[in-house]
């Protein structure tokens, strides 16, 4: 995943909102992404503008070196950034049943 700055983005689905189908629909995938990860987005960005130095810290930094975090914000950044990084990473793990994507070495012989 991406060392993503402020002002952070909703970064857009590496595949369509329907890929998953059958197992995940394409409206748990839009209310996921363009409601609730981009609310998390929102949110951390509102927060870290009253921050100018955490403005210069990626957001794996942030969640890794919670204590740098001035402690009105520790919160807020703890459940924002974190909500933000685990939709990402949970997107980008996820892959449509096509998909090239698939295991190799010990995994795929397992």
């Amino acid at each position: 995943m991406p060392e993503n700055y402020y002002p952070f983005d909703l970064v857009p689905l590496p595949y369509a909102y329907d890929a998953l189908e059958p197992f995940i629909n394409r409206q748990t995938m839009q209310v996921h992404h363009d409601k609730l990860l981009k609310a998390y987005v929102d949110k951390l960005n509102t927060a870290v503008s009253a921050c100018p130095r955490m403005q210069n810290f990626s957001l794996p930094y942030m969640l890794s070196h919670l204590c740098t975090i001035p402690p009105a914000y520790r919160t807020q950044v703890r459940r924002l950034g974190g909500g933000v990084w685990n939709h990402n990473f949970f997107f980008q793990s996820l892959h449509a049943e096509n998909s090239q994507n698939k295991p190799t070495g010990n995994l795929a012989d397992a």
